[in-house]
């Protein structure tokens, strides 16, 4: 029997999810070239190549193994996120009252972006052990309970925003796995009394607070005004690629990470920020065919909650740099400069790929 060769890996991969992935990639450094001008020799922009360069080989690892063997030893992922949080308040760096960073040397890890990662598999896998259990009052409360270290250990550090992202990865994760809408609603109308309790203890600090209660009340915080005056001054087609004024003046606080979408409505203008949003929309959408498609139980919920870490970051950064949403440091995927935020979604599209190419049965 003459045996049929498979074509190779690289034909096999899903082209149009690489495709848009490297779209991302080519307007966050466009981006990031125009941003980081404002210093001698480009360092962000310099800095992010190193880190797309040092995510490749995560992305073979991820990309090679089976996703089942992060559930075969979910104890143990789960073991390693928490050290990571841990490790960051032990022997963390700390900048501007806050410990979020491990320096490693030649370069910080940000270990909320990795531990957050490493919950996808460990949650994935505790809903897919559940099964018709999951959608059951103690479900939930399993469900939360493996949610609620993780987060806690955010919080600490002091990071309420990123204690926020892993709630709302654990919510979408839900609701994609068929949790019951009422009783997540239910947990979500208690972290206000939560919060509050929190703030009142000491943990939340009195600038964090201060960010919703402007929010709240409507008064934009110094960033998002100057923010929202960069994004009109492109008015249609912007002012030309490298050539925006007000972040040449840097009128824009933290161009490069937080307010980037800022720099790119400057120069490219309305019509450039909405292709840009296209660019992500597509992107989404090729990863929600991942989840529509996966092979099984386990397979959904990694790839749904990847999909609601890419989904949410975006749409948070997007809402900030407009003024709909407080200022939360949540980075632009593939866009805002970050070593650590540059691996680690490098890692989740290699685990999209690997899910992708198993979802057709075509193994390695």
């Amino acid at each position: 029997m003459t045996r049929v060769a498979r074509p190779g890996l690289l034909r096999r991969l899903d082209g149009w999810l690489i495709a848009s992935v490297g779209l991302l990639l080519l307007i966050g450094f466009l981006a990031l070239w125009s941003a980081s001008a404002i210093r001698a020799g480009h360092p962000e922009f310099k800095r992010q190549w190193v880190a797309l360069f040092a995510s490749l080989p995560f992305f073979l690892v991820f990309l090679r193994t089976d996703p089942r063997v992060y559930a075969w030893y979910s104890r143990i992922v789960y073991l390693v996120a928490l050290a990571l949080l841990v490790l960051v308040l032990v022997a963390g760096k700390a900048e501007e009252g806050a410990v979020r960073r491990i320096d490693l040397g030649p370069f910080d890890l940000q270990a909320g972006d990795p531990a957050l990662f490493l919950m996808v598999f460990t949650l994935g896998a505790l809903i897919a052990r559940l099964r018709d259990g999951f959608a059951t009052p103690a479900g939930f409360t399993v469900s939360l309970l493996h949610v609620l270290p993780l987060a806690a250990l955010v919080v600490l550090q002091p990071k309420l925003s990123g204690a926020l992202t892993f709630f709302a990865v654990w919510a979408g994760m839900s609701v994609i796995s068929g949790q019951r809408i009422r009783y997540i609603a239910l947990f979500l109308a208690l972290l206000i009394p939560l919060t509050i309790f929190a703030y009142r203890a000491g943990v939340i600090k009195p600038y964090q607070a201060r960010r919703w209660v402007d929010y709240v009340s409507g008064n934009l915080s110094f960033h998002t005004q100057r923010a929202i005056i960069s994004v009109g001054s492109g008015e249609v087609v912007g002012q030309g690629f490298g050539r925006g004024e007000l972040k040449e003046a840097r009128f824009v606080p933290v161009a490069t990470t937080d307010f980037i979408f800022a720099v790119i409505a400057e120069e490219a203008g309305f019509i450039g920020s909405v292709l840009v949003v296209c660019a992500f929309g597509f992107f989404l959408y090729r990863v929600w065919l991942v989840v529509a498609n996966a092979s099984g139980a386990y397979q959904r919920n990694v790839a749904g909650g990847i999909f609601v870490i890419f989904s949410y970051h975006t749409l948070v950064n997007l809402l900030v740099v407009v003024g709909l949403f407080p200022v939360t440091g949540v980075p632009l995927p593939f866009v805002s400069y970050g070593g650590t935020a540059m691996v680690v979604n490098m890692m989740m599209v290699a685990t999209l790929l690997n899910l992708r190419l198993r979802e057709r049965g075509e193994m390695f």
